[in-house]
């Protein structure tokens, strides 16, 4: 480029200085040019050069000098040709040339640096070629997956769906055992709008492992309430007997090991409490069941019974528990029935619902 540059720019000098050239080897304007006078020279030369080998000699360099002169002759006519004024070329070669100066100055200082860099971002190119193709098969692939999880979370929530429905009957019916006949209880499912989620029902929604459905248990205790979330609405007894109710209902469906209740038997008492008992007995064949309990018809139907009391020792109030067996357990059941004044009576029936759930 450098060399490009130099001969544009002097197009003109170096033009005339290859026409004087030719000019004098070839002649012109009726003059003898240097090529014809060494032939007319060599042909003078040529019928004595037999009489004397030193002027056969002269001929012969003659014809050789003849000769290289019509090679520089071609060589400049050629040359003559090939140059040319070139404004609109010698502008794109200064540029290149800028443009070359500029990634030098970026890249190392010299052009082996500059290539050494431009090999480098061509292996990167290729990486990013390799990658993008990667992508585009990750981007196809994504979108079979969403497809199939889209027909996969939908079938799931028409399962949910239909699952729910049941639930919420066996719940009520549960619950109507339980001295909660117009309580209401729904299992609520929901979707969550989310723009880069997947299809379902014509929406784009959020969706997890668990599928797309956010799942709330709603319960109405009261006829006339609107249906809310079970953990607003419900008191501490509600929502024992809602879970003891889902647990009888889904029997054999979870894992749980054990199951704690407190306060379920608040406000219930006859044939509520005893159906109370027999389910809580129903529930603890496969898994263990503590009942915290007020009710001798609910304490009767368990397989162990340990009393809690507040005792007073060292001056302080302490917590005791103990386990009551045989007439211990039976002197517990009468003075839950009638407080310490039951008397024979409350024995008698504390003997009785023993008997009846086989303690």
């Amino acid at each position: 480029l450098a060399a490009e540059r130099e001969t544009l720019a002097n197009a003109e000098r170096l033009r005339e200085a290859a026409a004087t050239i030719s000019a004098a080897l070839g002649g012109g304007d009726d003059s003898e040019g240097a090529l014809e006078a060494l032939y007319r020279a060599e042909a003078a030369a040529q019928g004595p050069a037999v009489h004397d080998p030193r002027l056969a000699a002269m001929a012969e360099q003659l014809r050789s000098l003849a000769l290289d002169l019509g090679e520089l002759r071609r060589s400049a006519a050629a040359y003559l040709d090939a140059v040319q004024a070139d404004p609109a070329r010698l502008q794109a070669v200064e540029d290149r040339l800028e443009q070359l100066g500029r990634l030098k100055h970026r890249h190392g200082g010299s052009l082996e640096a500059v290539l050494e860099v431009a090999e480098a971002a061509r292996r990167r190119l290729g990486e990013d070629e390799r990658r993008a193709e990667a992508l585009a098969e990750a981007r196809a692939a994504l979108v079979v997956a969403a497809t199939a999880l889209s027909a996969a979370a939908l079938a799931l929530r028409r399962t949910r769906q239909e699952a729910a429905a049941r639930l919420g009957a066996g719940v009520e019916a549960e619950i109507a055992e339980l001295n909660m006949e117009r309580a209401r209880f729904q299992v609520a499912l929901t979707l969550e709008d989310d723009p880069d989620g997947v299809e379902v029902e014509g929406r784009l929604v959020a969706c997890g492992p668990t599928g797309a459905d956010r799942v709330e248990v709603l319960l109405a205790a009261n006829p006339g309430e609107p249906a809310l979330p079970l953990q607003k609405v419900a008191s501490g007894g509600e929502v024992s007997r809602v879970m003891l109710a889902l647990r009888g209902v889904m029997a054999g469906a979870d894992r749980i090991p054990t199951i704690v209740l407190d306060e379920i038997d608040v406000g219930i008492g006859g044939r509520t409490a005893v159906r109370l008992g027999e389910r809580l007995r129903a529930i603890a064949g496969d898994r263990q069941v503590i009942c915290v309990t007020h009710l001798a018809a609910v304490a009767a139907v368990a397989d162990r019974h340990l009393q809690v009391r507040k005792e007073l020792a060292g001056g302080r109030h302490v917590v005791a528990v103990e386990a009551l067996d045989g007439e211990a357990r039976l002197a517990e059941l009468a003075r839950l029935l009638a407080g310490d004044r039951g008397g024979d009576a409350a024995l008698e029936t504390a003997r009785s619902l023993l008997a009846g759930t086989g303690g």
